[in-house]
């Protein structure tokens, strides 16, 4: 755990960790938003195969 911590500190003193930091964060957003996205879309494809299996 301290590991982690030396290696923030030292990514906070940096400008360059400070800018990869943010793509970080940016990255995780988009990928939290592309799962719920995913997610959604699943449950809708599974009730229409379920639609479709009731009538073949």
């Amino acid at each position: 755990m301290s590991l982690l911590k030396h290696l923030l500190g030292r990514l906070k003193k940096n400008k360059k960790g400070a800018t990869a930091m943010e793509y970080v964060l940016i990255i995780t957003l988009i990928c939290v938003a592309c799962t719920a996205a995913f997610r959604n879309v699943g449950g809708g494809y599974q009730r229409i195969y379920n639609n479709l299996a009731k009538y073949l």
